[in-house]
């Protein structure tokens, strides 16, 4: 707040300052000229051993000296001629150049701090539940949205995919941004709000996992930065195996498990 008024000051002096320089007067060399040609002395004459003050002759003016309306043309040309004559003011340019440079201060002040007040997201994941082979029931993959930003997310809606892969190191990881659905949701600043989504895998998939393939949770979570503009959070977790526990037809995978993957994670 310090930091602005100082600028707000400055701003207004070099103002003040630009005005004043602008508003000096050209010098013009004409009028010198036709103060020397008016100052004329008044001439005497001595007749008959008096004084005659002889009067100042009145000037005749001719039509050619009277002041002829300008054309259009003409007042530009003079008009040019005086912003010219103010713009070869080095005060008035530096002015202006500061101040300039002044207005670019402002708008990066209010671009960082957009940026340092906006909503951020963080995704965590929390664990899966995974169903044994056999099971008709959906398995449960549990992630943590968390407003890490300085005002409210609005808007708030995601998507989460899961899928079991022997390649460690897979990269690819699609989205289908049509099938999230819009809300209304709201996340305060420093506030977490856990969400789930159930999925099915074969009995395959489930039984390559028991034998050491990656289980993989990834989507996307979207939202309004509290600046009207729309932001994303891309996710992607990686589940092993181990510490899981087994609870009736359920394996349990502990949230301890979970590996942010070297793809398919990303933010704006």
């Amino acid at each position: 707040m310090l930091r602005k008024r100082l600028y707000l000051l400055a701003f207004l002096t070099l103002g003040i300052g630009a005005v004043h320089a602008w508003s000096q007067p050209v010098p013009n060399g004409n009028n010198n000229q036709s103060k020397t040609q008016d100052a004329r002395p008044e001439q005497n004459m001595l007749q008959n051993g008096v004084t005659v003050v002889q009067p100042k002759a009145s000037p005749q003016t001719s039509a050619r000296d009277q002041p002829q309306p300008k054309s259009g043309r003409a007042s530009l040309i003079a008009g040019f001629e005086t912003w010219g004559g103010k713009l070869s003011d080095p005060v008035a340019i530096f002015t202006g150049i500061i101040a300039i440079f002044t207005i670019l201060i402002f708008r990066g002040d209010r671009t960082d701090a957009k940026k340092e007040l906006r909503a951020y997201i963080a995704v965590k994941g929390l664990g899966v539940e995974l169903l044994n082979a056999g099971s008709r029931e959906p398995s449960l993959a549990k992630i943590q949205i968390h407003n890490v930003g300085h005002i409210p997310a609005r808007e708030v809606r995601w998507i989460i995919y899961a899928d079991v892969d022997a390649d460690a190191d897979r990269e690819t990881f699609d989205i289908d941004d049509t099938k999230i659905k819009r809300t209304d949701i709201v996340i305060s600043p420093t506030v977490s709000s856990d969400r789930y989504q159930t999925f099915l895998l074969t009995t395959e998939k489930i039984e390559a996992f028991k034998h050491g393939a990656s289980l993989y949770i990834w989507g996307v979570v979207r939202y309004n930065d509290g600046f009207d503009k729309p932001r994303f959070t891309r996710f992607c977790h990686r589940y092993d195996k181990h510490n899981s526990t087994s609870k009736g037809e359920r394996i349990i995978i502990p949230a301890t498990n979970m590996r942010y993957h070297q793809n398919g994670n990303d933010a704006d």
